[in-house]
C-alpha cells in the first residue's frame, strides 16, 4: 500500500486527535453565568447591553427574557415582606351635642338683641348689599328673574351650604322662594347644624303669599320670604330625625335655658333640643317657634327675621 493510501485512511483518526494544525483537544462551551434569584433589576444581575436587532423584530439576547418553552424553573422565594400593622378604619366623627351635656340648658340671650347680632344686621340690608354679600360668600342661590310680590330680593337655593343640603319646594311652587336676607341667615344656621353632624334639612315652606299670623291678622314673615318652616333633618349617619315627637317638652314649657325641662331620655330629642338652642344662642333669627310654642308648631320649627324688629326670642 502506498504512502498516499495510508494517509488517506488515517486522516479521520489524526483529525480526532488534533494532530492536524490544532494545539489541543476541541474547546468546550463556557457554562452559563449564575444570576442571583429575583431576575432583572436585582443586585448582581447584569444590566442591558446594546442590541443590534432591528426595531421591527423582538429583542433577543442573554439579558432579555424570552418566552418560556416549558414549565418555568423554580426560583427560591425571597424573604417575606414584614407585615406592617394597619390602624383600624376611623369611626365617623361623633357630632357634639353642645359644649357640655344637656347643652339646651345653657343660658340664652335675652329678648333685646344687640345691633351686631346677625339677625339685626341681615334684616336691615338693602337688596344691593344683600346681593353683594351673597356673591362674596359664594352662596348657591339663583336670583329670580321676575319680581315676586312682597319679597324684596327673591332667590331659590340651588346647593348645599357648609355641607348641609336644603330640601325645598321646586319651581314653580312659591314655597321654595326666599328673600336674599333669609339665605344669609340659613347659611349661618347651616354652619351651626354642621357641627351637630346634620347633612340635610327639610323645609316645608318659606314664601307663602299673603300669609297671616293665626288669631292676630298680622302679616307673617312668610309673606315676605323671610321665614322658614323646618320639619326634619338628616344626620351624617343617614339617621332621619323629624321635629314631631322628638322635642321632649310640652306646650308652654321653656325650650332653652337653665329651667328648660326634658320629658324624655330619647337621644333624638336631646339632639334636636341641643341643636335648636345652639341656633338660638347664635342670634341668627328674631323669632323661633318650636313645639313648646303652640299646637300649630308641634311638627315643625318656624325661624324668621323681621325688618325693624328690636328683639328676639325662642318659644
Amino acid at each position: 500500500m502506498g504512502l498516499h493510501a495510508v494517509l488517506r485512511r488515517a486522516a479521520p483518526l489524526l483529525l480526532g486527535l488534533g494532530w492536524l494544525g490544532c494545539a489541543g483537544p476541541p474547546s468546550q462551551a463556557p457554562p452559563p453565568p449564575a444570576y442571583p434569584p429575583g431576575g432583572y433589576g436585582q443586585p448582581g444581575y447584569p444590566g442591558p447591553v446594546a442590541d443590534s436587532t432591528p426595531a421591527s423584530e423582538p429583542p433577543r439576547g442573554w439579558n432579555v427574557p424570552q418566552p418560556a418553552s416549558g414549565p418555568p424553573s423554580a426560583v427560591p422565594p425571597g424573604p417575606a415582606a414584614p407585615v406592617v400593622p394597619q390602624p383600624p378604619p376611623a369611626a365617623p366623627a361623633v357630632p357634639p351635642h353642645g359644649p357640655i351635656p344637656e347643652g339646651f340648658r345653657q343660658p340664652v340671650p335675652g329678648r333685646a338683641l344687640p345691633s351686631d347680632a346677625p339677625a339685626m344686621r341681615y334684616a336691615e340690608l338693602r337688596g344691593s348689599a344683600c346681593r353683594a354679600l351673597v356673591k362674596q360668600r359664594g352662596l348657591p342661590v339663583h336670583f329670580e328673574a321676575k319680581a315676586v310680590a312682597h319679597v324684596a330680593t327673591a332667590v331659590r337655593l340651588t346647593g348645599s351650604m357648609h355641607g348641609v343640603r336644603f330640601v325645598t319646594a321646586p319651581a314653580p311652587s312659591p314655597f321654595g322662594i326666599l328673600d336674599c336676607r333669609l339665605a344669609l341667615a340659613l347659611d349661618d344656621m347651616a354652619e351651626v347644624m354642621a357641627r351637630f353632624g346634620v347633612t340635610e334639612v327639610r323645609i316645608g315652606s318659606m314664601h307663602r303669599p299673603h300669609a297671616r299670623i293665626r288669631g292676630t291678622g298680622k302679616t307673617s314673615q312668610h309673606s315676605h320670604g323671610l321665614a322658614a318652616d323646618i320639619s326634619a333633618v338628616r344626620r351624617h349617619d343617614g339617621h332621619f330625625v323629624a321635629v314631631k315627637d322628638n322635642w321632649g317638652a310640652k306646650i308652654g314649657d321653656t325650650p332653652c335655658g337653665p329651667s328648660a325641662p326634658m320629658t324624655t331620655g330619647d337621644a333624638d330629642a336631646l339632639f334636636m333640643r341641643d341643636m335648636v338652642c345652639a341656633i338660638a344662642r347664635a342670634q341668627l333669627f328674631h323669632h323661633m317657634l318650636t313645639p313648646s310654642a303652640n299646637a300649630d308648631h308641634l311638627d315643625h320649627f318656624h325661624f324668621d327675621i323681621q325688618r325693624d324688629a328690636r328683639g328676639g326670642w325662642v318659644r
